[in-house]
């Protein structure tokens, strides 16, 4: 049956639906906020098809991941938002915008995962140093020559290993 058709739609109806295709949760009837917040649990690229709000967008990513962070419309993209995805995966540093990589979010995401480096538009000399120690692997995302020459001399340092 075709969602938009059906009158009066069943749980089971919207599922059907979703599993062929989430774009269809914008054929959804009364869909509640209760009912968005269920959907995303099972579904969560649901969630860019949705009318969202903050709270929603925090209960996708506290559910089902901090990648969720890509399906969150770019405006609601909060500090703390932001921080709630790098803490649930340092990888969602991708989705964050160049404006809300503070040093302290970058940090964060480095300490859990070295190679979050790359998802860093300018990164510290201290957020390099960070990544390197955690991932050696992250030495090929500082582009920089100087920074990376920085880095070395630092971490040649005993404080800064």
């Amino acid at each position: 049956a075709f969602l938009p058709l059906i009158e009066n739609q069943t749980d089971e109806d919207i599922s059907r639906a979703l599993r062929k295709d989430t774009h269809n949760v914008v054929h959804v009837k009364n869909l509640t906020h209760k009912r968005k917040m269920k959907i995303v649990e099972t579904y969560p690229d649901t969630l860019k098809y949705m009318e969202q709000n903050i709270e929603l967008c925090m209960h996708a990513i506290r559910q089902k991941g901090g990648d969720q962070l890509k399906n969150v419309e770019p405006n609601l993209r909060t500090q703390k938002l932001c921080q709630m995805a790098i803490q649930s995966s340092a990888q969602s540093l991708r989705f964050v915008p160049e404006h809300l990589q503070t040093n302290a979010l970058c940090m964060e995401a480095v300490k859990r995962d070295g190679t979050a480096l790359e998802w860093i538009r300018n990164p510290s000399v201290e957020v390099c140093i960070a990544a390197v120690n955690k991932s050696p692997d992250a030495w090929k995302y500082i582009k920089d020559d100087k920074l990376e020459k920085k880095v070395r001399k630092l971490r040649g340092m005993k404080k800064f290993r």
